[in-house]
């Protein structure tokens, strides 16, 4: 009876694949540096925005997904104080949901950020007319 006795090629295939394991953790090891993502030009960018208290009151609709030209008050789907760093320019974001509330919202400041939008909508039609006026300027 054998009991887990490789063959002589086996054990050398073991023994290779050992000294690579042990030559990439002395390489990784060797190679730390302070910064954990160098390769990333923006990280560390600050982004600059001036926190805006929300002082609304609570909105509500019957149907759902709503209108959000018809809600009263209107939502803040933008933080005007916030200035984009470009950490995203030359990307593009698809944004689905993107005429109104939270995507709209993420679609504004991805397109502070530099981002390309694309959006994915539902027959919100004048949110979304609303949203193109807002991410030209």
């Amino acid at each position: 009876m054998v009991i887990n006795n490789p063959s002589d090629g086996q054990a050398k295939d073991n023994q290779d694949l050992m000294e690579q394991i042990r030559f990439y953790q002395k390489w990784f090891e060797d190679n730390k540096k302070e910064d954990p993502y160098p390769q990333y030009p923006v990280y560390g960018k600050i982004t600059q925005y001036k926190e805006v208290p929300l002082t609304q009151p609570e909105q509500r609709q019957l149907r759902q997904p709503g209108l959000e030209s018809l809600m009263v008050p209107k939502p803040i789907i933008e933080n005007p104080h916030y200035k984009g760093s470009g950490k995203l320019k030359g990307k593009v974001a698809l944004i689905t949901g993107g005429d109104s509330g939270m995507g709209a919202a993420a679609a504004i400041a991805f397109a502070k950020e530099g981002a390309d939008v694309a959006i994915a909508y539902l027959d919100e039609h004048e949110d979304l007319l609303e949203l193109k006026i807002e991410l030209r300027n």
